[in-house]
């Protein structure tokens, strides 16, 4: 995605927190694998052996586990409409590791559901998003256009496109893109970075 390279310029870094606890994971992962090898001090019967197995297995499952996925061009997008979204109309306000966010989403109208978007750190707008999820194909496509916080564009002439995925219990899949509904008042937003290959969280609420 291409606002990974503006998080970088803003902030000074590469979304981290899902990267931080993927080192971590890997290091502790290293570290019993080099255990095991102590079969003198640590490997003097198999249940041992065992618990650490799965210490290591566990540990590493979450530490990599992820929230968003990625397109196939060859499955396509499923059937899907607007409907199946409108509960997201509304006024959400949320947290992430770079600072408040606000997001508004208006009802479907016009085969299209229209929303604005802004990040706010040290009490300055960094960036807004501007978008829209539209009816294409009798699916669904979600398209973003980024801002600077005075409003210079980050894309030069076309938005950034999401092609829908699937939806999955209360979560509804874009490429990148991951929104999960927790009650009609609790929402998440799950965005992959393709370039550093990070996952960054945004919770909101209503």
């Amino acid at each position: 995605m291409q606002r990974c390279d503006k998080f970088k310029r803003l902030f000074g870094c590469y979304p981290f927190n899902i990267g931080c606890k993927r080192l971590l994971s890997f290091a502790i992962g290293k570290l019993f694998v080099h255990l095991l090898e102590f079969k003198s001090i640590i490997m003097k019967n198999s249940t041992t052996k065992k618990f650490i197995l799965f210490v290591v297995f566990f540990i590493t499952y979450v530490g990599f586990s992820q929230n968003t996925i990625q397109y196939n061009d060859e499955k396509g997008s499923p059937s899907a409409t607007l409907d199946d979204l409108k509960w997201l109309a509304g006024n959400w306000k949320g947290i992430s590791p770079y600072g408040v966010c606000q997001e508004n989403w208006d009802e479907p109208s016009g085969k299209t559901m229209m929303f604005c978007f802004k990040m706010i750190s040290d009490n300055k707008v960094t960036f807004y998003e501007f978008g829209q999820i539209i009816e294409k194909d009798k699916s669904i496509e979600m398209q973003i256009r980024h801002f600077s916080g005075d409003l210079k564009p980050w894309e030069n002439d076309k938005p950034e496109i999401f092609k829908f995925i699937k939806k999955e219990g209360n979560r509804f899949y874009f490429d990148g893109i991951t929104y999960e509904k927790i009650d009609t008042n609790t929402l998440n937003v799950y965005v992959y970075f393709e370039e550093s290959k990070e996952e960054i969280k945004f919770s909101f609420t209503k």
